[in-house]
Formats: C-alpha cells, structure tokens, sequence
C-alpha cells in the first residue's frame, strides 16, 4: 500500500503504458490496470430498473431507489457472487445502458434519460462496473459510452467494448 515497492510498480505501469504517464495521480494509475487500492471502495454506482438473484433470493433494492429517482452504490460484497441480474420488465422493452465516467453527464442523463440504466465507470472501470455491465448488457437494447474524446476516454470505452460491444454516445 505504500513505500518503495509500491512507487516502482507504478513506474513499471507508467512505462508499460502511454496513457499512464499523463496520468498525474498514482490512484489513477492503479485504476487504469482495475487494481483496488482498498477492497472496501470497490464499488460502483448504478442507476436502472435492475433485480437481482443471490443465493435463491430475490433482491429488488436497487429498483426500488430506481423508483425514486435515486443511483444505488453497490458494493463488491454485493456483486461478485450474484447469480442472475435483469431488467425489471418495463411496458415500453428493454433500457438502453449508458456508461459515463464521469459524474457530471452521468447525474445529467439521470434527469434526462429517466428510462434508461446508466452505469457510473468513474473514470477507468474496476471490477465491480466490469461485473455489472458484463451481467446487464447482453439484455439491454442498445449499450453506450459517455466518455472524453482524449485518449483515457477512448481506452476506457474499448475496456468496455471488450467485455460488450457498445457505441459512442
């Protein structure tokens, strides 16, 4: 977590990519290879009509903050043994998912894209966004990316176009 070990992994990282060495935070270097610095912050916020199964229960809390206009964090805890996650059946088919890595489109699209699931990478997506859009993406409609046109934000849509193709918003 710290200390000369930690500092020369970050240079190895920043030599073994471009998009590192403009990266000004060691934070961020260690989220563009997806490595937690804590595993208690691996999360990520979601927002969507979405159910999940878990051990033979069903879990409807992230549709119901859905319901009242609210993102849910969920947590890795959360995530990582889930058995099923779907889209709650909507009258007019199936959302589109949207992916934003940053926080100001994606409370944006939240007020003008009510009906759709919107799932916040906050910059490079770490194992909790890469589960849940891997689980919700092959049911959506259509997925996408709102990302910066710079080269950090292209790489972060072609992480994402790897586990699920999806096109530029």
């Amino acid at each position: 977590r710290q200390g000369e070990l930690r500092a020369l992994v970050v240079q190895w990282l920043r030599l073994l990519s471009p998009d590192c060495e403009m990266l000004d935070k060691d934070e961020d270097v260690w989220a563009s290879y997806n490595l937690p610095n804590d595993r208690l912050t691996v999360n990520c916020v979601i927002y969507g009509p979405i159910i999940y199964e878990k051990d033979g229960r069903v879990f409807d809390w992230i549709y119901q903050l859905y319901e009242q206009g609210e993102a849910a964090t969920v947590g890795w805890s959360n995530i990582h043994d889930i058995d099923t996650m779907y889209f709650y059946p909507a009258p007019n088919g199936q959302p589109n998912l949207i992916c934003s890595e940053n926080e100001a489109p994606f409370s944006q699209l939240m007020r003008q894209q009510p009906n759709q699931c919107l799932l916040f990478t906050s910059g490079f997506p770490g194992s909790a966004v890469q589960k849940l859009f891997g689980l919700l993406a092959p049911q959506a409609a259509n997925c996408y990316h709102w990302g910066d046109s710079d080269p950090s934000g292209l790489r972060i849509a072609a992480i994402m176009n790897s586990i699920h193709p999806l096109k530029l918003y």
